[in-house]
C-alpha cells in the first residue's frame, strides 16, 4: 500500500514555516522589552539632566548650536518612539541605539560650549 505523497512531507512542512519565521512573535512580557523600556527611560532622564541647564542658563542656551537642539529633539523622538515600536518592528535595538549615539553627540556639544563658548573675560579680567 502506497502513501498518498502529500502525507509524507507534512512532517518536512514544520521546519520549512521555521525557516522563513526569522524573527519571532514578540510580547510585552519579554525581558527585551523591559531592557528596551528601562534604556529608554534611562536615557530620557539622561537628556533631561542635561537639558535644564539650557532652558535656565541665558548665555549657554545662546552658545548651544541649533544642529545639537535637532539632536537633542531627534534622541527624545527615538527613546520615546522605540518601546512603543517594540512590538511593531524587529529594528528596535537600531533605533534605540540611534538615540542613544544622537544624546552622545549632543552632550559632547554640551561640554564643548561649556568649556569653549562660556570662557569670555570677566569684568576683573578685563580691567587687569
Amino acid at each position: 500500500m502506497r502513501l498518498p505523497s502529500g502525507i509524507c512531507s507534512i512532517p518536512h512542512l514544520a521546519p520549512r514555516t521555521k525557516l522563513f519565521n526569522i524573527f519571532p512573535r514578540k510580547t510585552t512580557s519579554d525581558s527585551d522589552f523591559f531592557s528596551t523600556l528601562v534604556s529608554c527611560l534611562m536615557q530620557l532622564l539622561g537628556l533631561y539632566t542635561s537639558a535644564v541647564p539650557l532652558f535656565r542658563h541665558t548665555a549657554l542656551r545662546n552658545a548651544y548650536a541649533y544642529w545639537a537642539w535637532l539632536l537633542k529633539f531627534g534622541s527624545f523622538a527615538l527613546n520615546v518612539v522605540a518601546p512603543g515600536a517594540y512590538l511593531a518592528t524587529p529594528l528596535v535595538p537600531l533605533i534605540a541605539f540611534t538615540g542613544n549615539a544622537l544624546q552622545a553627540f549632543a552632550v559632547l556639544q554640551l561640554l564643548w560650549v561649556i568649556d569653549v563658548g562660556m570662557k569670555s573675560p570677566t569684568k576683573h579680567e578685563k580691567e587687569a
